[in-house]
């Protein structure tokens, strides 16, 4: 009887394919998930359950929690430190406030006054012409303001741009909603009055604002919903239209992209390990260079998640979409945030940038309990911080902890239906084995289904797959008292019940244990019969 015993060894590769061709996943992609939410694609392979979100400073969790409220309006990492924006209590405006670790959030003295009606979100670059870190804000409501870490300054349209004191000029638009730096000089768009400008500085001069000294506007046709910089070019983005700006010779000069595809949601664009990321019509695409000089491709990168893609852009609020980068992880996290859903049905997708056998590949997920007014990342003395504030007033770190600021975190990873090479012939499953890499107590409930959703088939009750690690660590426990920990258990078989002509295998968690990475599965079935 054994020799009639066969295994089937699944690799947890490729990501999320919310497309559901049973057939073609069975055969081709057998190591994707149908559901795959709040796993991330793990750098040693698998599956990897995500971390946590916990609040920046523990003791000072909201900003300003006196003298401020509503959401937050702003984050940005700044000359390793962090600043953040939130509405004044009971009047028309906001403050900036900065961040010390052990400290409460401080006010800056601005010496502005800034109003917060129809103010959304507060955009930001960074930049360094001098030797100096400087920053520069817009809102979309008031003028944008420089900052060069002692002293704040609007750039208004009739100001001389003589210094920093006096920065602005004719060449300025006075509300931008939008910022980037290119090729030394400040880019501003998104004016409520003037959504078809493009406006720049002077070059190396962020204050100066006047024709007469290099500063400029460029009209490009359409209304702007976002420029951002790749390569040598200044991408500018319309909903449905994309040009470029680029130099020639000492001019800024405006060239077509495309007129089909455009971007639907502001804050998505983000550049990834050197591409230029957005969502798009048809999904999010990438505007890439190609080995062809002064050559784009702008390719469709979530074709395997197309319908969930699709359904975020019919029922999301597409402007409150924002886009945080993990750079050591190779990942991009898209939030499409509600503030009047509670945080734990917030939604979103996760992109992750895989080396293959053939190339380079994404792979995709899904992520629920994490709702953002704003995010941002970047480096805090050489150390990766993630970051997004809340409509609750608070500022959150990702990547930290093992729950969502306290919350269980629930995963799903759902196998594709497997029918093991033949949909005629009837298979019992005997035998499961899980390929683990865990990194703290790991409790998975497995369930099994059989038929391709067929409701007249009888599937098992759920299993509990279980590895714990239990002692202490060396170097930390008391020689002679403490007992060490031992390995965890790398590989959980579970002996099942069951048979159909297809199954598959859902795997899921709702706990605050550490993460863990589901890296394989191997079935062990008997064929019974031909149909």
């Amino acid at each position: 009887m054994m020799e009639r015993f066969q295994t089937f060894p699944v690799i947890c590769e490729g990501g999320l394919d919310s497309n559901q061709n049973y057939l073609q996943l069975s055969a081709q992609k057998p190591g994707f998930a149908t559901s795959l939410v709040n796993y991330e694609s793990s750098l040693f392979g698998g599956y990897r359950k995500l971390d946590g979100f916990e609040p920046l400073e523990a003791s000072y969790a909201d900003v300003d929690d006196t003298g401020s409220e509503g959401k937050i309006l702003g984050v940005v990492i700044y000359n390793q430190g962090i600043i953040a924006a939130r509405k004044t209590k009971s009047v028309t405006t906001y403050k900036f406030f900065y961040w010390t670790s052990g400290a409460d959030w401080t006010a800056y003295a601005t010496g502005l006054t800034h109003t917060v009606t129809n103010v959304d979100k507060i955009r930001y670059d960074t930049f360094n012409f001098d030797g100096d870190e400087k920053v520069v804000f817009v809102d979309g409501i008031n003028p944008a303001v420089l900052f060069d870490g002692t002293t704040w300054v609007d750039i208004d349209s009739a100001d001389s741009g003589a210094d920093y004191a006096n920065a602005g000029g004719a060449m300025a638009v006075n509300d931008p909603k939008y910022v980037s730096l290119f090729k030394n000089h400040v880019f501003i768009a998104g004016s409520a009055a003037d959504p078809h400008v493009v406006a720049h500085s002077a070059p190396l001069a962020e204050y100066d604002w006047t024709a007469a000294s290099g500063a400029g506007q460029l009209n490009v046709g359409f209304e702007v919903v976002q420029i951002k910089p790749f390569r040598d070019e200044l991408f500018v983005f319309g909903e449905t239209k994309i040009k470029k700006i680029v130099v020639e010779g000492a001019d800024f000069v405006i060239k077509d992209v495309t007129t089909n595809v455009g971007c639907l949601a502001p804050d998505s664009v983000s550049e990834v390990n050197g591409d230029l990321i957005f969502l798009s019509q048809d999904g999010f695409r990438t505007i890439a260079a190609t080995q062809r000089n002064n050559d784009l491709e702008l390719g469709v990168l979530s074709k395997n998640i197309q319908q969930d893609v699709t359904d975020f852009i019919a029922d999301a609020d597409l402007s409150q979409v924002n886009s945080v980068v993990v750079k050591r992880k190779s990942q991009i996290r898209f939030f499409f945030s509600n503030e009047n859903l509670d945080t734990r049905e917030n939604e979103g997708i996760i992109g992750c940038l895989k080396g293959t056998g053939d190339g380079i590949s994404w792979e995709w997920s899904k992520l629920r309990g994490i709702r953002t007014s704003v995010a941002t990342s970047g480096y805090v003395n050489n150390i990766e911080y993630v970051l997004h504030g809340d409509y609750n007033g608070k500022i959150y770190r990702q990547e930290r902890g093992s729950s969502f600021d306290s919350e269980n975190i629930i995963s799903v990873y759902t196998m594709p239906y497997l029918d093991f090479g033949d949909v005629f012939v009837r298979k019992t499953i005997h035998k499961v084995m899980v390929f683990l890499r865990p990194e703290d107590e790991v409790v998975l409930s497995a369930a099994m289904q059989f038929d391709w959703d067929d409701q007249f088939v009888f599937n098992p009750d759920t299993y509990l797959l279980e590895s714990s690690v239990s002692g202490a660590v060396y170097g930390v426990g008391l020689y002679g008292t403490a007992m060490y920990a031992s390995a965890p258990i790398p590989v959980l078989i579970k002996n099942v019940e069951g048979s159909g002509f297809s199954t598959r295998l859902t795997f899921s968690t709702n706990d605050t244990n550490g993460s863990h990475s589901i890296q394989a599965v191997v079935f062990e079935f008997m064929p019974n019969g031909r149909k």
